[in-house]
């Protein structure tokens, strides 16, 4: 990405501040040895600052393209960004980076997020980290003093919870123990619930007309629904400020990856019913 994207952003600021021109370029390649260095080491964390500024990579050198002469370096730079975006908001990648963080023999399945959220507050937050911490540090550059100071004091802080937002939808996953699997999932329960592996009846995909509580968050897709011998106590998250358990008997899941969830599910032999 330096010699491609890295190239065409530089291009776009020629005849810019000198200032402006080489601050940009410097930001853009410590963003992307960061970034590198994240990739090499997957974790939670770095999932999410990953998914933040790849997508962002890929806006700016569309950006970027509109205001030079297209060429090899403009069309690589786009292509480039573009297809790195593209491979960091994959569902496989997603789970290597979370199961980085992994404890010995358990294996993360990240749950899909909310439909609504997605669609519009996401794209919206995500807009809102990278504006927040660039803007001001460019328009300094710019010798654009007062407007660059205010958007750094109040950008900054918009970014940090912005970031805090989205980081807590790559923490929703399906954790297979030993034992059985976990639903951490703050959208869902108050607190992460361990199902044992003996209390499972079946688990597979839910049937058209489920009765089964919903636990999805308004995700969409493949529903996997699981089946208990007897009532398990769980907290909702929704409801009011007491904490009130309650007794099920199924609950539906979406996990982003539904057949992976399923193979894991066999390897671990609980009982499943692929429709």
């Amino acid at each position: 990405m330096p010699f491609t994207t890295g190239a065409l952003v530089d291009d776009a600021l020629s005849g810019r501040i000198a200032s402006l021109r080489h601050g940009a370029t410097a930001l853009f390649w410590i963003v992307w040895a960061v970034t590198l260095v994240a990739t090499l080491v997957p974790r939670g964390p770095c999932l999410t600052a990953v998914r933040l500024v790849l997508p962002a990579s890929a806006a700016a050198a569309l950006w970027c393209s509109a205001l030079v002469t297209i060429d090899a370096t403009a069309v690589a730079g786009v292509v480039v960004s573009i297809a790195a975006s593209a491979a960091s908001l994959v569902a496989p990648a997603g789970e290597e980076f979370v199961n980085g963080s992994s404890y010995g023999d358990e294996r993360r399945m990240l749950l899909r997020p909310p439909a609504a959220l997605l669609v519009l507050l996401v794209p919206l937050a995500a807009i809102a980290v990278m504006v927040g911490a660039v803007a001001g540090v460019l328009l300094l550059l710019a010798h654009m003093w007062i407007i660059g100071a205010v958007a750094v004091v109040v950008g900054l802080p918009v970014a940090v919870v912005a970031t805090r937002a989205l980081h807590q939808l790559t923490r929703r996953w399906v954790v297979f123990v030993p034992a059985g699997f976990v639903l951490h999932d703050h959208l869902a329960l108050r607190e992460p619930v361990l199902f044992p592996r003996t209390d499972i009846v079946k688990l597979g995909p839910a049937p058209a007309d489920t009765r089964a509580t919903d636990f999805t968050a308004g995700a969409s897709g493949l529903a996997i629904q699981v089946d208990f011998a007897v009532p398990v106590s769980v907290t909702p998250a929704a409801g009011t400020d007491e904490v009130e358990m309650v007794g099920i008997t199924q609950f539906l899941v979406m996990p982003s990856r539904p057949g992976h969830l399923l193979a894991e599910a066999e390897r671990r032999r609980i009982r499943v019913a692929r429709g």
